[in-house]
């Protein structure tokens, strides 16, 4: 009796179908893997960016000493401010800032020099001035930015508290 030492055609047709069935299940667990991971990302960084933008300007607007409107109750894509040497000790004089859309960005104007916030994504950026009688009591701000199939609505209402407008 011989024996065998090699290996049959069936019994490799059965190796490689085995194998091929296993890589699919592999290259289906970690395409899903890395899809869920990168859904996960991009909400994460829609929402950090937009909030962060959001709280800076809040910070800022809350300092504003003036407030340039177009005109109460109108809704606008950016806000102008001052914020006074009195409500901040700087060594220069009263600080325009400006907030406003670009694009699909949003940036801010300050010294001169334009910054972004929010580089890409920014879908809407309005804001709306609430008044009580002559006076601006508040900043309605309405942010949302996406990226990918993630997006993030974000608003706030930012109570001036020097509350002069021009």
């Amino acid at each position: 009796m011989k024996k065998d030492s090699g290996v049959t055609l069936i019994e490799l047709m059965i190796v490689i179908s085995l194998l091929a069935i296993v890589g699919a299940m592999g290259y289906t667990f970690f395409r899903q893997t890395f899809q869920t991971w990168r859904q996960s990302r991009d909400s994460v960084d829609v929402q950090s960016d937009s909030r962060i933008a959001l709280d800076e300007m809040s910070m800022n607007i809350r300092q504003a000493s003036t407030v340039t409107v177009p005109s109460p109750g109108v809704i606008s894509d950016e806000i102008v401010f001052e914020i006074g040497k009195s409500t901040v000790d700087w060594s220069h004089p009263d600080l325009e800032i400006r907030y406003f859309k670009d694009g699909s960005s949003l940036n801010r104007q300050m010294k001169g020099m334009e910054t972004t916030l929010v580089s890409e994504g920014v879908e809407n950026f309005e804001i709306l001035y609430s008044t009580t009688g002559a006076r601006f009591e508040s900043v309605h701000i309405n942010l949302l930015v996406g990226k990918g199939d993630m997006w993030n609505r974000l608003t706030r209402d930012v109570a001036l508290r020097m509350r002069r407008i021009e």
